[in-house]
């Protein structure tokens, strides 16, 4: 067969693939060449209208578009601090009245404080005022008892009794209970002993007792009036009818002063009084207790042991220190016998003591006194008893003798 001839071609393969790439660059570059030629007819037609209207025209219209953004700006600004303004205003305004009420408050806060210092000073001024009449008013009583107790010793130095003077110095002491400066004067502790001593010697107990109470501390601190204390309600527990648990107040007494004596190291003088006291509890008989405080007397240092036995010497007679036998001393006579009668080992102790060369001076001394005060009562007794009278005329009313006033 016979072929045609012809132009065409018949493309295969890399030919083909050639050929497509060809084309579509064609095609590409035919699109970016009109593309461009848009861009540049349109960049043409807005120089042409700006070349038509002129730079002038521009620039004027800018600045009207920049003065319209100033001014829009500024009246934006202005109300912004036209808002500012009245926000500080009112914040100014409420300072103000936070001002005014802190400075009212502060006033009044400092009238407060000025009332509460002048009411504070006025009652320190008062209170310093008082306290002042009070120590003065105290003063004077300390010296007021001290006038009684000088004049209490110079009756007493010429065989007089000064019941109101010790009544009058009783009031004195018991008033100043409250006054710690009058109760830390060195004199007032002498005073106070000497009163308690001459009370002692009265036998004024509830007297006593008020000066107790009231000046209790100066009481504990002094030997001699722990010593009077201690021998005087000592006395009159062994002396009273009733029973040691009958009479408590009196115990509780005798055992502070046996307890102020031991600390003021005379542990004989409470010793004493603690067994007679537990002797009585006892019914007068030998007990546990008793035996145990004598075991204590025993175990004393010498001189106290010596101290202890003169003691029990002075009340196993009335007449060793008192004028007179009265209830209480022979009632403490007895317990001394008794007691020794049922401890003859400390009724040998106490012999041995007192035939010392410590003690037997003053034994000897107190003895001729207890013989003096004999020959003294038995004198009495016979100068009492009745003398024969010759008969005498009836008398209408019989006159007082000279012993009868005395009594």
């Amino acid at each position: 067969m016979d072929l045609e001839p012809t132009t065409k071609h018949i493309l295969q393969g890399r030919e083909l693939i050639d050929y497509l790439v060809e084309k579509a660059a064609t095609t590409t570059n035919a699109e970016l060449v009109e593309r461009e030629d848009r861009r540049n007819r349109r960049s043409t037609i807005v120089f042409s209208v700006i070349t038509f209207i002129g730079i002038s025209g521009l620039m004027g219209a800018a600045q009207l578009f920049i003065d319209n953004a100033v001014q829009d700006r500024t009246k934006e600004f202005r109300a912004e601090m036209t808002r500012n303004s009245e926000q500080l205003e009112r914040r100014i305004a409420a300072m103000q009245l936070e001002g005014q009420a802190l400075q009212k408050l502060l006033a009044q806060q400092m009238d407060t404080l000025s009332l509460n210092i002048d009411q504070k000073v006025k009652y320190q001024v008062s209170e310093e005022a008082t306290r002042g009449l009070v120590l003065l008013k105290h003063r004077e009583q300390y010296h007021a008892m001290k006038q009684f107790v000088s004049e209490i010793k110079e009756q007493i130095a010429i065989n007089e009794y000064p019941e109101n003077l010790l009544t009058a110095a009783v009031d004195t002491a018991n008033s100043l209970a409250d006054a710690p400066e009058i109760l830390a004067e060195p004199q007032f502790k002498a005073m106070i002993e000497t009163l308690i001593d001459l009370l002692a010697r009265a036998d004024r107990v509830k007297d006593i007792t008020r000066v107790e109470k009231a000046t209790r501390e100066t009481c504990t601190r002094s030997k001699n009036i722990a010593f009077s204390l201690t021998d005087h309600f000592g006395q009159l527990i062994i002396s009273s009818p009733y029973t040691v648990e009958q009479m408590p107040e009196e115990f509780e007494t005798l055992t502070r002063y046996a307890r102020a004596s031991r600390e003021l190291r005379f542990p004989e003088k409470s010793l004493m009084w603690e067994l007679f006291v537990e002797y009585k509890r006892a019914k007068y008989a030998r007990s546990a207790t008793t035996d145990e405080i004598v075991g204590m007397i025993h175990n004393l240092a010498e001189a106290d042991l010596r101290n202890f036995c003169y003691y029990v010497f002075l009340n196993s007679h009335p007449l060793h220190w008192s004028y007179t036998p009265d209830h209480e001393s022979l009632m403490l006579a007895k317990l001394v016998e008794g007691l020794l009668d049922d401890y003859p080992e400390l009724r040998k102790t106490v012999e041995t003591q007192l035939a010392s060369p410590e003690l037997r001076p003053t034994v000897d001394q107190v003895l001729a006194t207890r013989e003096e005060r004999q020959q003294k009562i038995d004198d009495l007794k016979v100068a009492k008893e009745p003398t024969p009278q010759p008969a005498a005329e009836p008398q209408t009313a019989a006159e007082p003798t000279e012993e009868n006033v005395r009594r």
